[in-house]
Formats: structure tokens, sequence, C-alpha cells
């Protein structure tokens, strides 16, 4: 499972996640309401927004590229109940 605070440079270094499938929240707030409810059906997420990581700037270019290449790494699921869930 991917923790919900994990910055997003780790996402894209990480060599264990092969199959998984997260669901990732854009400017999900503080709260995180969608997150929370995916997470509350053992889904994994991953919260990306300003207020709950202060690198998570999409008016930086290197941010906002570290973005496209993990939608386009397969680790983003399409669907939030396409997400990985624990058995």
């Amino acid at each position: 499972m991917i923790p919900p605070s994990i910055p997003l440079g780790k996402v894209l270094g990480s060599q264990d996640l092969t199959g998984a499938r997260i669901f990732l929240d854009i400017c999900c707030g503080v709260n995180s309401p969608l997150s929370n409810a995916i997470q509350h059906l053992k889904g994994d997420t991953m919260r990306f927004d300003l207020l709950v990581h202060e690198g998570d700037d999409l008016l930086s270019s290197d941010c906002f590229e570290q973005l496209l290449q993990l939608c386009a790494s397969g680790l983003v699921a399409h669907h939030p109940l396409a997400v990985s869930t624990a058995d």
C-alpha cells in the first residue's frame, strides 16, 4: 500500500509497485474527502496538493513533469474503483 502522505518523487523512484493502481487526488485539500473514502475501501491513494505537501506545486515545471510521468507510468487508476485493495 502506498502511504497517503508519500511525496511524488518517492513514488516515481519506487521499484516494488508493479501491478499497483492508485487513486491520484489532485488539489484534494487538507481534508481530502475522496482519498479518505477510497482508503476506507482499502484502496491506495496519493494526495497531490500544496496544502498537504509543500513540494506539490503544479506551477513548478519539474513537479508538473513528475506528475505527468506518474500519470503515464500506469500506476494511476482510470477509475476510483480500480485502485489496488488489500484482500
